[in-house]
């Protein structure tokens, strides 16, 4: 049976702590043993970007800002999306200290009611 769990339930058997906000779901088995789990957790993700030619300063200080919030807001990381066939946005965030990580997202909708 799919059930909310609790971080102490959720962290079983690795030990994996996950922020306070994290929606955590997972699947007991008849003796209450979780056999499965998965969480939903909100990360910072910094969108919409946008800077004017010849003001590639003020993107500087625009993502200087959201850092800053991001940190206030509690959290250690923020990601940011770049097109791979973009190359000039990847070098712009690689020069600002922004690390490609080896990953591929994955997506499905979710209708809405």
């Amino acid at each position: 049976m799919v059930v909310t769990l609790t971080p102490e339930e959720f962290a079983q058997p690795d030990g994996v702590r996950l922020p306070a906000h994290a929606l955590l779901k997972g699947v007991k088995d008849k003796d209450g043993r979780v056999v499965a789990r998965a969480c939903v957790i909100s990360l910072p993700h910094i969108e919409g970007t946008w800077v004017s030619p010849g003001h590639q300063i003020a993107g500087f200080y625009v993502l200087g800002a959201i850092e800053e919030a991001v940190k206030d807001a509690g959290a250690s990381h923020a990601m940011a999306f770049a097109p791979n066939q973009n190359p000039k946005i990847a070098e712009y965030l690689q020069r600002l200290g922004y690390e490609q990580v080896p990953v591929t997202l994955w997506m499905k909708g979710v209708k809405c009611q």
